[in-house]
């Protein structure tokens, strides 16, 4: 992560106060410097004639470190009121939330990169990813050079790296949008999570359209009630869209209708399933070895070899996008057509005996419902599903993805995901609470003990979802992060069984 970033030359304290509108308060007049060379959000980076942004987070407040940043030659400091009592004599611009002046002058140091690209943004509960993807393969087929940042993948055109987090950091969200603008690409299309939105990761930048996927249960260890989540993502439409851009809006989702309140209509484009809808979806077939066929009204009819609703509407979150986009129709119909989707999101393997394996990133009650009856209506055996819960996040799930495994499928084998600091026994027995027949559920707390099990005893023909972590290449236990891969750990269960 980057924790420091060099201001253009001449900026003043004066212009960085008016810039996070802040109020500027002076031990004393001839302590105003001159001018400030960057800014920091880490006491340890800060040299002479830094800011150090003190930013207070749910789990730790940098105003405890100003002294330290002060004692390395700090210019002043940017945080939130009240200053610790012991703090030295340093000019300080006063904020209502140090977050959101971190991503203001992120985007200021890296030039206002966001303002130089045709800007794509998404966001909302389920289906980021595969919808911003799609968005971009589309773009790039009718000709534009776009870069893209999701949870799995962030490409800047010139240099491509694994994603570690749905929305970077502010400084690393600018200079790679930074990047993106050196590189000559003219497009970017971004996963916008709730925090990034909450925490103003994107400072003052906006984009031309924004894209809303759904809105379930997920993230109330942070947001703490779901009005708090929904407003995070309202905040897309409300704050960071342009003048004249386009909310696409999932017209099948009652949150999108509470977004829509807050924007005049000519802004709304509704897209899904409902006849009502501006751009409106009809499934023509939704099978598991030959895919999806769709008709996209205006767009037409197109072929597409993912499976599953929750596919069908992510598809048509892309399509409507990039339709009112005026981009050519052939290049949509096209891109649908050879989009293999994103590792981890359904991704599919088969053994020699009829079975066939999904791995997915279905990691909320409402996901892994809607994964897992995709699955039941196609499945030509028993539907299996291998799951557990993260630690030391939204607890309330565990029991809601509890009864929606056994409503859904035939045999539950409950397991860790990333137990963090919680003991998995006891993320295991949440889960089981909210179960029937605890007693008809298979516990295997080690994930690979639990995929291999699952590869050893599944039926014939049988259908076996491994849930979770989708993408991850790694499983968070205690305070480490360990490499572990649903992928690798499934190809060498077969492979054994071979």
């Amino acid at each position: 992560m980057i924790e420091r970033v060099d201001f253009p030359a001449g900026l003043s304290l004066k212009t960085v106060c008016e810039l996070v509108k802040g109020t500027l308060h002076l031990p004393c007049e001839s302590q105003l410097p001159d001018t400030v060379h960057g800014c920091s959000v880490h006491s340890g980076m800060i040299g002479e004639g830094d800011l150090f942004i003190a930013v207070c987070g749910r789990h730790h407040d940098a105003r405890s470190f100003i002294s330290a940043a002060a004692s390395r030659g700090a210019a002043g400091v940017i945080c939130q009121a009240p200053l610790p009592t012991d703090c030295p004599q340093i000019p300080w611009v006063e904020v209502e939330n140090a977050y959101h002046a971190w991503g203001i002058l992120a985007a200021y140091a890296a030039d206002l990169p966001l303002h130089k690209l045709l800007a794509f943004g998404v966001t909302g509960t389920n289906g980021k990813t595969t919808t911003a993807t799609l968005l971009c393969e589309i773009l790039r087929q009718a000709g534009r050079s776009c870069g893209l940042i999701t949870t799995t993948l962030y490409d800047m055109g010139n240099r491509r790296m694994t994603g570690t987090r749905t929305t970077p950091m502010p400084f690393d969200l600018h200079m790679m949008l930074r990047e993106m603008v050196n590189a000559h690409v003219d497009t970017a299309v971004l996963e916008i999570s709730s925090h990034a939105l909450d925490q103003n990761r994107l400072g003052g930048c906006k984009v031309d359209y924004g894209i809303f996927t759904n809105l379930s249960r997920e993230h109330l260890d942070y947001h703490e009630s779901m009005e708090s989540y929904l407003e995070a993502k309202t905040r897309l439409f409300t704050s960071h869209l342009k003048a004249g851009g386009l909310a696409l809006l999932n017209d099948d989702d009652p949150a999108a209708h509470q977004i829509a309140q807050h924007l005049p209509r000519q802004k709304i484009i509704f897209w899904g399933m409902s006849p009502q809808a501006d751009i409106v979806c009809r499934v023509l077939r939704n099978d598991l070895e030959q895919g999806l066929s769709l008709h996209i009204d205006p767009v037409g009819r197109m072929e597409s070899p993912l499976c599953g609703m929750i596919n069908a509407a992510n598809i048509t979150a892309a399509v409507a996008c990039a339709y009112v986009a005026g981009l050519p129709l052939d290049a949509i119909i096209e891109t649908v057509a050879s989009f293999r989707g994103v590792p981890g999101r359904l991704e599919r393997l088969h053994d020699d005996k009829g079975r066939c394996y999904f791995i997915d990133y279905a990691h909320t009650h409402d996901a892994l419902g809607k994964v897992l009856k995709t699955l039941k209506e196609a499945a030509r055996g028993q539907l299996w599903v291998v799951f557990g819960c993260g630690g030391d996040r939204d607890r309330t799930k565990r029991p809601l993805m509890g009864a929606i495994a056994e409503k859904f499928s035939d045999q539950v084998i409950l397991t860790s995901d990333n137990p963090r600091s919680e003991d998995p026994l006891a993320i295991i027995e949440e889960i089981l609470s909210g179960m029937s027949d605890r007693h008809a559920v298979v516990v295997k707390p080690d994930r690979r003990t639990a995929i291999e099990y699952a590869v050893s005893h599944a039926p014939p023909n049988a259908t076996v979802l491994i849930a979770g972590k989708g993408h991850e290449a790694y499983q968070e236990i205690g305070s480490r992060q360990l490499p572990f891969s649903d992928l690798a750990v499934l190809r060498d269960a077969l492979s054994c069984r071979d």
